[in-house]
């Protein structure tokens, strides 16, 4: 109970680098959603993220435990998934590897700092919900019920990569949709 007890605690503790961020540079962050060449060099960075994980979940010594600094500088790592094209799981997961934490200690605490930042986005965006009126709610009700269990369907099969060190297969794709991106836009 202590370890769930603690790994929460920790989860939120982690969160409050991203927090920092929405808070003073939401503008900053809005703006990148808009320009999609930095879009498409995002993704090719997330890729260079992805093919780290490769090397960091080599590491021999898993025995590192979650403490407040490694909170911190995982949840430092999470700011950088506010940007467009960046993966949240990935950047958590392959920092917390770098830092020595087993692969499925980093994808269950990774799954873990998702609760509160996915919260925090709905509470932040739940204005311009409520203002859209009650016709479109069922609509954002079903999508969030459907995103939802294909949610936990990708978790499941990501975790299943996350534990066997194959996260970075994912980086391919990143870069190529980068790549292709670059060359439309």
């Amino acid at each position: 109970m202590w370890t769930l007890c603690a790994s929460v605690f920790y989860a939120c503790i982690a969160c409050l680098p991203a927090i920092v961020a929405v808070l003073c540079f939401e503008d900053f962050f809005e703006i990148l959603f808009s320009v999609p060449k930095t879009v498409a060099c995002l993704l090719i960075f997330n890729a260079v993220i992805l093919l780290v994980s490769k090397f960091a979940g080599d590491k021999k010594n898993k025995s590192v435990k979650i403490g407040l600094k490694i909170a911190l500088i995982v949840g430092c790592a999470q700011v950088f998934a506010i940007m467009p094209g960046i993966s949240r799981s990935g950047t958590t997961i392959t920092a917390a590897l770098l830092l020595g934490l087993s692969p499925a200690i980093a994808f269950e605490f990774s799954f873990l700092m998702s609760i509160p930042a996915i919260l925090g986005a709905v509470v932040l965006q739940l204005g311009a919900l409520t203002d859209s009126g009650s016709a479109d709610l069922g609509l954002y009700f079903l999508g969030m019920i459907v995103s939802s269990v294909f949610g936990i369907l990708s978790l499941m099969a990501l975790k299943k990569f996350v534990i066997k060190n194959k996260l970075y297969v994912f980086a391919g794709y990143c870069l190529l949709i980068g790549i292709i991106s670059l060359f439309f836009i």
